[in-house]
């Protein structure tokens, strides 16, 4: 199994999904957190600091859309990149995402190539901007 130092926070209500992608993160040696909704995301992200995060945009508590604006007008995590990976499909939410600062749009169902080839670009291009 390959190590890799990375923190990647993956949120959704169905644990399914988490479960499913928290696999795929670990094969590929990233340290996987995860949440179950919205609220737990963003005391996840205050906590543990991850350096991605995974979101769903139907949540319980709160949504992903009130995640990413609530974690983009705080200063110190509005750096972390976020990937939706969403059943939501449609163009005006893939566009209302990117508006809030989202880095990668994935609909569901996904395969495990695109998301692993979306993380490891963000990851590449934070290193080469470096």
């Amino acid at each position: 199994m390959k190590t890799n130092k990375k923190k990647i926070l993956v949120v959704d209500d169905e644990r399914a999904i988490v479960n499913l992608v928290k696999v795929y993160l670990q094969e590929e040696g990233y340290r996987v957190l995860v949440g179950y909704n919205g609220m737990e995301a963003l005391e996840v992200v205050r906590e543990k600091g991850p350096d991605l995060m995974i979101l769903d945009l139907e949540m319980p508590i709160l949504d992903g859309f009130e995640v990413i604006e609530r974690l983009k007008k705080d200063k110190t995590i509005s750096h972390i990149p976020i990937i939706i990976l969403t059943a939501y499909n449609i163009k005006k939410y893939r566009d209302k995402c990117f508006q809030l600062g989202v880095d990668k749009f994935i609909a569901k169902p996904f395969q495990r190539e695109l998301l692993i080839r979306e993380i490891n670009n963000i990851f590449n291009s934070e290193v080469a901007n470096e």
